[in-house]
This record gives C-alpha cells, sequence and structure tokens, in this order.
C-alpha cells in the first residue's frame, strides 16, 4: 500500500472496508486534503485529491506526491525521490504531520481535512 508510484497513483491497495480503523473510516470518504509547508520556497497550503480509497495527490513545486492511509494510524507520503511515514497521525479531527525536508521545508508539513 505504501510503495505507489506518485505519477501513477493508480486505484492499487486495499479498499475501504470493516477493518479500517478509526482515523481511515474518517478519511474514507474525504475527496480533498489540505496539505500546508509552513516555509521554504514551496510554502503555502495545497489541495491534494482523492485519486483510489485512502490514497490523495498533491502537486507541490511542480512535484507530485501521494498521500496514503494505511492499517492503523499510517499514514504515508510519497514523492519522486522519496517516501516518508507521518511523525504523528490523529483523528477527530483527522491531522497528520510529515518531516518538511521531502519539500525542501525546515518545519513540519501539516495535512488536515478541508
Amino acid at each position: 500500500m505504501f510503495d505507489d508510484d506518485p505519477e501513477d497513483p493508480g486505484t492499487s491497495g486495499s479498499g475501504v472496508g470493516a477493518h479500517l480503523t478509526e482515523v481511515a473510516r474518517e478519511l474514507a470518504y474525504t475527496p480533498v486534503l489540505d496539505v500546508t509547508v509552513a516555509d521554504g520556497a514551496n510554502a503555502g497550503t495545497y489541495k491534494a485529491s482523492a485519486v483510489a480509497a485512502l490514497k490523495w495527490r498533491v502537486i507541490i513545486g511542480e512535484k507530485a506526491y501521494v498521500l496514503s492511509a494505511g492499517p492503523g494510524k499510517r499514514f504515508a507520503m510519497m514523492g519522486p525521490a522519496a517516501s516518508i511515514l507521518a511523525t504523528s497521525v490523529a483523528g477527530e479531527p483527522f491531522s497528520a504531520t510529515f518531516p518538511g525536508a521531502i519539500v525542501g521545508a525546515k518545519n513540519e508539513i501539516v495535512v488536515t481535512l478541508t
């Protein structure tokens, strides 16, 4: 589930089912997520659009990234040069943080519901 190519998000991976965690259920029918980069050349808030069950695609600095929810509280961000897991994930309301280095930022990236 966490090895997809960000240029080809496709529809692979598990579907939405009864085994999903609370966080995954909260995200199951979410068409758009906000992705906020706090600093650096790519600072700003971007919209990640759903491309498959529990997967969203966002363009940051002309590069495609895929966000993917996995089992438990796993949430990944996959880019052209690296893939990373969220450093924190919370529910009700959903939020996740990632190291900003994947997009050239010093501070964390924050993903939230729109």
